[in-house]
């Protein structure tokens, strides 16, 4: 394992990027807890308490969603700062060894779990389980729904591995954590939008999950690189990625607008919105993934002419 100042320069970039979002990614998974647990009844009088008091100091009216954003907003800093300066002294003081698992498969694991793993654990301090929209995570063993995670993340995590033992490292591991994020965007954001997530500002901090697999998916990839010969471009991929979620935003819509055509809503049932809830999932994979390899396939052919 080579040490930081070994590395190319454009190695050492992605690491540090890889380093910032996964602080942040813990930094909002921790402030995601924060929120989730005040949301629910087991938190609902410290969460009035609080709120009003923040709103109170600064002069804002007792429901304004002020003291909602500043505690998340603060939560977050705070933890994505601790996360942050033991990462950059791991990396500085820390064995390569050391170093290297926490920048890669550690990395990689926090980017998968951290959101859903601290979500599901809010939910059964707070006593949200007997919630039903909460509770119909696939498998779910009772109200052991982190069981029902490291399931699945098991899965992802072994898909990866065989991703990076092939020539395409970045293009097969972008598909799976496409997959991953858009279960979990499908699954969670009906069930937990109206009750948590309806500040903006809360919905846009989102984004560091996503972000956090693509920066350390980056970073494997330039490490890859220096092995195979991969052509790697993050600009270029970059923007074959704004494609690909154009394209798969496209094929949601059209599942949006055909499925319930198909699947007429019964008001007996959730049967058929269920039904065109996975078909939208299933064309925004689709057609995301399609588009993504067209770019790509494009941008190649332009380098060999």
């Amino acid at each position: 394992m080579p040490m930081l100042n070994d590395l190319p320069i454009d190695v050492r970039r992605y690491r540090l990027l890889n380093v910032i979002f996964l602080s942040l990614n813990i930094g909002y998974a921790s402030a995601f807890a924060l929120r989730t647990y005040l949301a629910l009844w087991h938190g609902e009088r410290l969460a009035d308490r609080l709120y009003t008091s923040l709103n109170q100091y600064f002069h804002y009216p007792r429901w304004n969603e002020f003291g909602l954003v500043f505690t998340f907003v603060a939560a977050m800093l705070l933890a994505t700062s601790i996360a942050l300066a033991l990462f950059l002294i791991i990396s500085r003081f820390g064995s390569p060894v050391v170093t290297g698992a926490v920048l890669d498969p550690v990395a990689c694991l926090l980017a998968i779990t951290a959101a859903p793993a601290c979500w599901i654990g809010a939910i059964e301090i707070g006593g949200g389980g007997y919630i039903h929209r909460w509770n119909i995570y696939p498998m779910w063993f009772g109200r052991q729904g982190l069981w029902s995670l490291a399931f699945e993340a098991a899965f992802i995590l072994i898909f990866l591995y065989v991703a990076r033992r092939r020539k395409k490292t970045f293009g097969y591991s972008l598909v799976i954590l496409l997959a991953h994020y858009s279960f979990w965007d499908w699954y969670m954001w009906p069930g937990i939008s109206e009750d948590i997530w309806w500040s903006p500002i809360l919905q846009y901090c989102s984004v560091v999950c996503p972000a956090s697999g693509l920066a350390w998916l980056f970073y494997v990839t330039a490490l890859r690189q220096r092995e195979t010969g991969y052509s790697f471009n993050v600009g270029r991929d970059l923007v074959c990625i704004m494609v690909g979620a154009a394209c798969g935003q496209f094929g949601r819509v059209v599942a949006d607008s055909v499925g319930p055509l198909a699947f007429p809503p019964s008001p007996e049932s959730r049967g058929p919105e269920n039904i065109v809830s996975a078909l939208a999932l299933l064309l925004f994979l689709l057609f995301a993934a399609g588009g993504f390899g067209l770019c790509r396939r494009f941008y190649l052919s332009l380098e060999r002419s």
